[in-house]
């Protein structure tokens, strides 16, 4: 296990004590896992709506992506916008989703993904990893925060 989801787990584990479990229940495990291929299809279909419906309206919901913070569901939504056309401009697959339960409401996915991006020279395969903190609530399994990275791209 690398360095740093070594280090964001024990950080977990001594801000949430007793109730961190790097096991989530099987129920748990495969409703999360349903939620993120439902997340990624959401984006391949340039669904904005169902998008960012799938983020909780906390006010300190935190979005990072490659260096750059986006804070609030206001913000995530302007972001979100930008997608609107790019339908059919790429395509994001899933790898294995790992599940870690944070107690009965709270749970962390940490998956690989790879992003195809339709360009003039074809075809580019941008490759990444994404963590999802997510709360359950009356309304399901929300997004309360989002890291992606993506990988440099190799030169040629």
């Amino acid at each position: 296990m690398s360095r740093v989801p070594s280090l964001l787990l024990a950080a977990l584990a001594a801000a949430f004590g007793s109730r961190f479990s790097d096991q989530a229940p099987a129920s748990q495990r495969q409703q999360i896992q349903d939620f993120v291929r439902a997340y990624a299809d959401a984006a391949n279909r340039g669904d904005v709506t169902s998008y960012i419906e799938m983020y909780s309206k906390r006010a300190d919901l935190i979005v990072v992506q490659d260096g750059e913070i986006t804070r609030g569901w206001d913000g995530l939504r302007d972001d979100a916008n930008k997608m609107l056309g790019t339908e059919g401009s790429f395509k994001i697959s899933v790898g294995t989703i790992d599940v870690m339960n944070i107690g009965p409401t709270r749970a962390i996915a940490v998956f690989p993904f790879v992003t195809t991006v339709a360009t003039a020279q074809g075809n580019v395969q941008l490759h990444g990893a994404m963590t999802l903190v997510l709360e359950k609530s009356a309304q399901g399994w929300k997004i309360i925060h989002d890291h992606t990275s993506t990988a440099p791209t190799k030169a040629d």
